[in-house]
């Protein structure tokens, strides 16, 4: 919960992510599956950021601004390659543009076994006023190779425009 001048904000919405990386995503940009405890249907924990399939796994989202986020990767260990980076997209059409600075070691495939934890600021993607699909997309280094398993679970606050929530047609 973060304080704003009017006292303690809490957010409106949280979007949850829950996926395993499995290791044929290695090269590839893929976007995980929101809102599902198992990251979408099992074996399919996020698609290929190609074609029309990006609408799938875009959050659909009224203006606003994403915030704080919470990412935790659980390791079983001896993975190796270099960071997954992450990039937030939004699409207002078919063709979704990047927003918000990149993260370019949001994943650490190389920890060791057990959990890591950290949070994120994302208070620099922000929603437009006509509303967009959201979604997060994950550029995966062609050298990443999984031996021990590798769970991401990831959950970012989202803050709706005051004055969407408070439309009497809204």
């Amino acid at each position: 919960m973060r304080a704003s001048p009017s006292g303690r904000r809490v957010p409106n919405e949280i979007l949850r992510y829950s996926f395993p990386l499995l290791g044929p995503e290695a090269g590839s940009t893929i976007v995980p599956l929101w809102g599902s405890p198992l990251g979408g249907v099992i074996g399919a924990p996020s698609v290929a950021l190609a074609g029309p399939v990006i609408v799938a796994g875009a959050w659909l989202a009224r203006p606003g601004s994403l915030d704080l986020a919470s990412l935790t990767v659980s390791s079983g260990g001896g993975n190796t390659g270099s960071p997954i980076a992450l990039q937030w997209l939004l699409a207002t059409t078919f063709a979704p543009v990047a927003i918000g600075a990149p993260v370019p070691d949001f994943i650490n495939p190389t920890q060791p076994t057990g959990l890591t934890s950290r949070q994120l600021d994302f208070s620099d993607v922000i929603i437009p006023d006509t509303g967009a699909g959201l979604l997060p997309a994950l550029i995966v280094p062609a050298n990443l190779v999984i031996v021990g398993g590798l769970w991401i679970y990831f959950g970012v606050d989202v803050f709706w425009k005051d004055s969407t929530l408070r439309d009497p047609l809204g």
